[in-house]
């Protein structure tokens, strides 16, 4: 404590006749003026950012691009001397990323909004959209707007961060911008899983900096290197803010997001003392920069506001060690000097109320914080003394916790402290050493042997004691040896947080040589109760402990400190977590693990192999493929059997190479570990059809040809086939070579293969080409199978035909025919009657295969009538319902005599009587279709009998609910027109109610008026009822707009010539001339005069 006076005193006394100037002014300022001149170090630090905003900016444009053919995509010369976005990449193809550059960082980064003197929690909030940790989403569970760019941008940070693919020392300069817009992008974004990624790949950039340090540069390379050093700065201040941001955005709740901003403000601090340079001397300097102060001050209120109230107290004293340490490091000897003495002077009135705060909060918690409280009062008393800040107010029990404090320090005598060396949990330390700050080394070493025998034996009911005398020791550094007892003892009493806090305060030698700490705290956090925040704090963990050890150790000699149980570990708590980046991270420690040449486990493999499957990341099999073939043979044959089975689920995704899925399957093949079937299905499905060609293809078929223990398996060759039509480029060699391939088989292995098999093959393979109107090639792949499967010349009776009916029906059931296929069509079913006829009875057509093959003769304009009664014999032969005639083909037979313009009329209408009767006798239901081309063959037969027939099949209609369409009620209205004399009237109703039916339902049309006018011609004689039906009649033709030539003559010869004045002569225009309404609807568009 007493230390700490002469340090203030060191400072003041710096520049004493400017301080004591501005001591005695100090009283006289008013409150603005006094904020006025706490502010004028951000103004000068923000003067100071622009002017490097500048530098930089001149830097980016100076540099040259390259990227190395290994990594990326060769870029035109017109893009040399720009960056280059993410779309541009062509490892991870990062598409559609926009990010600003990395001026808009160093801009962001100085001119924050928000940041008030007074108040610093309310006002200042950076630009984030989330807080601790990542939020729910569909795929990552935090809220983004843009997830394929995030995604883009996580895919390129994994690359980024692979030092196996770019090695330390090696990277671009384009490589380093992209990474810089990377940064960027991730800050954007905002949440805590995107700044600890953007940090991440910071910490890459500045590994790489620190690696391409040079004495031998020259000078604009020494120049370049300090100005890209001011970049790292900026970029470190910038994760800073993000860090405060998020957790103002938490409201104060996020006690992860402020301890990594206050990890991040001591490494700010850490970088503007190393990466600074003097451009004189061209050597690495400590000259200071702008000192976080804003920043310090967001943390340390933080802490003191912090609304966890289980952590009030442990934010309350952590807030009073930052205040304590921002006064006793300013010490002024300008070696570590970070924070400027004027810079504390101008903002003496927020130092005093962060202290007053403190103090206040620390006095109402506990009372057993009586050495930091007095360091508190002792620096406050201090600074209203020397006017640093002389209305601070100093709380009522000041003076006595200072008179206190000197007894203590005054009954530190020798006697004393060798009076009470009795080994006792209430009084394990001497009570004249509470403090430590005149303890010699020789005390020390007593004390914290007595409290390592006192952690051997303690439990969980003496942690309270503990603290209590591990606080009598803070003034100490603690050695090694009792920082790993106080781990065990943590982890003993289920403490992993305290057992990792004192896990972080080992020296790396220690840290290396007892690395089974490190791999007993994981274990603990893997056995903790599963919670969000469990895998982050167990990840952070063990990143802090390999970078401690990557710090005092070679990197090369690091695979052989580290652990793949450690490995293991972490991968397990993340498995088990519920976490949706788990899987992310797992692939990220795995890179980073073979990157320090640590050899993967099974375990390692398999945890590894499931991320993968998850992410679905480009090259998945590539990345495990190298450790898993080199390991293989250490692996039992179960734990072979089990990778090859995940390795085979990544196969189907199509993410890698088909050269690098052909390396791993091929090593399967040669332990015979999974089926041949399982590897082949596998090969074929990691086919990309736009990167692989026909013989890539055929060499996957030889392979299973080769396997002779492989039993022979005809839908292999099918997916093969599929396989070969679905590539970009011609295959039909390939297809032939193949589809002949099996025939041979088919010959050979006769007895062997399912006939079953056998069918579905040969029917895949035609429906195949039938599907892409490859007619003409299924079939000569029909045609051979008959050449080489069925024989015409065996009559030893009934055979079963390895060719299924279906074939057939595929090749001949057409939606349509032309007169070309019509020949094909009747050729090959004229075959498939000769293949039947010659005993093989599973070839019998079925009525689906008639009625195409009626179809196609009946487009070709043969007769069909004598097919038609083929078909009736072969099914009343043979008593087969499959064979029975359906309407479809007896409409076909109705249509094909309709068609046939050489038969007469009256033959025409007796066939089409007699197809019905015969089709109502077989116990087959007309449909209106059936209707419609009886009644259109009779009306043209000129049957005087058509309107009776016509009401017979009407009433047919009815019985089975057969609806008429339009052309079934205009034919009932042209047979009225064959009305004998004594039906005509009731025929004309008929006619006219009809007619009302079809102008109800919308059907009219021209020929709805030319049917009704020859009817009505026909039906009514020439008087006044045909005056009123004419003029009727006329009247909706024109409103109907279907007046043409040939109804006007109609009715104008069945009216009056006073009646047709009347309503035709009298609407016309004075020239005579129809209104062009009446014929808007007709092809007649000549208008009568």
């Amino acid at each position: 404590m007493s230390q700490i006076v002469p340090v203030i005193a060191k400072a003041t006394s710096r520049s004493l006749s400017q301080l004591n100037k501005q001591r005695a002014s100090w009283h006289n300022f008013s409150s603005r003026q006094r904020r006025q001149c706490s502010s004028r170090c951000i103004s000068a630090g923000t003067t100071n950012q622009k002017q490097l905003q500048r530098r930089s900016s001149s830097l980016r444009s100076s540099q040259k691009q390259y990227y190395p053919d290994s990594c990326f995509s060769f870029q035109p010369p017109s893009s040399a001397g720009r960056r280059r976005n993410f779309s541009e990449l062509s490892p991870l193809s990062l598409s559609s990323l926009s990010s600003p550059t990395t001026d808009s960082i160093l801009q962001t980064t100085t001119e924050r909004p928000g940041t008030n003197s007074n108040n610093h929690s309310e006002n200042y909030i950076p630009s984030s959209s989330s807080f601790d940790g990542p939020a729910p989403s569909s795929h990552y569970n935090h809220t983004h707007t843009t997830s394929q760019q995030e995604n883009s941008i996580d895919k390129f940070s994994h690359f980024a961060l692979n030092t196996h693919m770019v090695p330390l020392g090696s990277m671009q300069e384009e490589m380093w911008h992209d990474i810089l817009d990377a940064i960027d992008a991730w800050l954007n974004i905002g949440g805590g899983f995107s700044i600890d990624s953007a940090e991440r790949l910071l910490d890459r950039l500045i590994n790489e900096h620190a690696a391409s340090f040079s004495e031998k540069k020259s000078k604009q390379q020494k120049s370049n290197y300090v100005e890209r050093s001011m970049i790292l700065v900026d970029l470190q201040r910038h994760i800073l803010n993000s860090w405060i941001g998020a957790f103002h955005l938490s409201k104060g709740n996020s006690k992860m997001a402020l301890s990594r901003a206050e990890q991040a403000m001591f490494r700010l601090l850490d970088l503007q003392s190393v990466f600074v340079f003097d451009n004189n001397n061209n050597n690495k300097t400590t000259q200071a920069t702008t000192f976080p102060l804003e920043e310090y001050f967001h943390v340390i209120e933080g802490y003191l506001n912090s609304h966890l109230l289980a952590h009030v107290q442990q934010g309350t004293e952590k807030a009073g060690q930052l205040l304590v340490k921002l006064i006793s490091d300013n010490n002024g000897d300008g070696n570590n000097n970070i924070l400027n003495v004027n810079l504390l002077v101008d903002h003496a009135e927020q130092v005093g109320l962060l202290f007053e705060k403190c103090a206040t909060q620390l006095l109402s918690i506990d009372d057993r914080n009586d050495i930091m409280i007095a360091q508190l009062l002792e620096i406050m008393t201090d600074m209203k003394q020397s006017g640093l800040c002389p209305e601070i107010n100093l709380p009522d029990v000041t003076e006595r916790i200072l008179h206190e404090s000197t007894l203590q320090q005054q009954q530190r005598t020798p006697e004393n402290n060798n009076a009470n060396l009795v080994l006792d949990m209430d009084n394990i330390i001497s009570p004249t050493t509470t403090t430590t700050s005149t303890m010699s080394s020789f005390e020390v070493e007593v004390a914290e042997k007595r409290l390592i025998d006192v952690l051997k034996s303690a439990d969980e009911d003496e942690k309270d004691n503990i603290k209590g005398l591990i606080q009598n020791l803070t003034k100490i550094k603690p050695s090694n040896e009792l920082v790993a007892n106080l781990i065990e003892y943590n982890i003993r009493i289920g403490d992993v947080e305290g057992a990792s806090q004192w896990l972080q305060q080992l020296e790396p030698s220690f840290l290396i040589s007892s690395y089974n700490l490190v791999e007993d705290v994981l274990e603990s956090w893997l056995e903790q109760k599963k919670g969000p925040k469990v895998p982050w704090r167990a990840d952070e963990i063990f990143k802090a402990a390999t970078s401690k050890i990557l710090q005092h150790d070679d990197k090369d000699n690091i695979n052989l400190i580290l652990s793949t149980k450690s490995f293991n570990l972490i991968f397990d708590i993340w498995t088990s977590s519920e976490d949706p980046s788990a899987s992310r991270k797992i692939i990220d420690w795995y890179s980073q693990m073979i990157s320090w040449t640590i050899k993967p486990d099974r375990a390692t493999m398999k945890m590894t192999l499931l991320a993968l499957q998850k992410e679905k990341i480009p090259n998945s099999i590539q990345l495990v493929s190298v450790e898993l073939l080199e390991q293989w043979n250490g692996f039992t044959r179960g734990e072979k059997i089990e990778l090859a089975n995940e390795v085979l689920k990544l196969v189907s995704f199509q993410l890698d190479s088909l050269d690098t899925v052909n390396i791993i399957i091929d090593q399967f093949q040669t332990d015979k570990i999974l089926p041949a079937k399982s590897l082949f299905r596998s090969s074929m499905s990691a086919i990309r059809m736009k990167h692989t060609s026909p013989a890539d293809v055929m060499t996957i078929v030889h392979s299973l040809d080769s396997n002779e223990d492989a039993d022979i398996d005809l839908s292999l060759y099918t997916l093969a086939i599929d396989t070969l039509f679905k590539l970009d480029k011609e295959a039909n060699p390939e297809i032939e070579s193949v589809y002949d391939h099996v025939l041979k088989l088919m010959t050979v292995n006769r007895n062997i293969i399912d006939p079953n098999d056998v069918s579905e093959f040969l029917y895949a393979v035609i429906a195949m080409h039938v599907n892409r109107k490859l007619y003409s090639q299924a079939g000569s792949c029909l045609k051979k199978a008959e050449n080489v499967l069925l024989s015409t010349t065996d009559s030893t009776g009934d055979k079963e035909s390895p060719i299924p009916l279906k074939c057939y029906k595929k090749m001949i059931i057409r939606n349509w025919y032309t007169s070309k296929t019509s020949q094909r069509v009747e050729a090959l079913f004229e075959r498939l009657m000769s293949l039947y006829s010659a005993g093989y009875t599973n070839l019998q057509p079925d009525c689906d295969l008639y009625t195409a093959f009626i179809n196609a003769r009946a487009s070709a304009g043969k007769e069909v009538e004598h097919n038609l009664e083929e078909m009736i014999e072969l099914y009343k032969s043979n008593e087969n319902e499959a064979l029975l005639p359906q309407t479809k083909v007896f409409n076909t037979v109705l249509l094909s005599l309709a068609q046939d313009k050489k038969k007469e009329s009256s033959a025409l209408q007796d066939k089409s009587i007699s197809l019905l009767t015969r089709m109502i006798n077989l116990g087959v239901q007309p449909d209106i279709k059936t209707i419609n081309l009886v009644l259109q063959n009779i009306i043209r037969g000129n049957n005087m009998n058509a309107y009776g027939i016509m009401l017979t099949l009407i009433e047919r209609c009815e019985k089975n609910k057969l609806n008429p369409d339009s052309r079934t009620l205009h034919l009932i209205m042209d047979a009225c027109g064959s009305a004998a004399s004594n039906e005509r009237d009731r025929a004309l109703k008929k006619c006219l109610s009809t007619f009302g039916a079809i102008r109800e339902k919308g059907l009219v049309g021209p020929i709805t008026y030319g049917i009704l006018s020859k009817v009505v011609y026909r039906l009514i004689s020439k008087d006044v009822r045909a005056d009123k039906v004419g003029q009727s009649i006329l009247v909706m033709c024109c409103e109907d707009g279907m007046l043409n030539t040939e109804v006007r003559g109609r009715l104008r010869s069945m009216m009056s010539n006073r009646s047709w004045e009347k309503v035709y002569e009298n609407q016309l225009s004075h020239d005579k001339r129809e209104p062009d309404e009446w014929s808007r609807n007709t092809n007649n568009k000549r208008r009568h005069k």
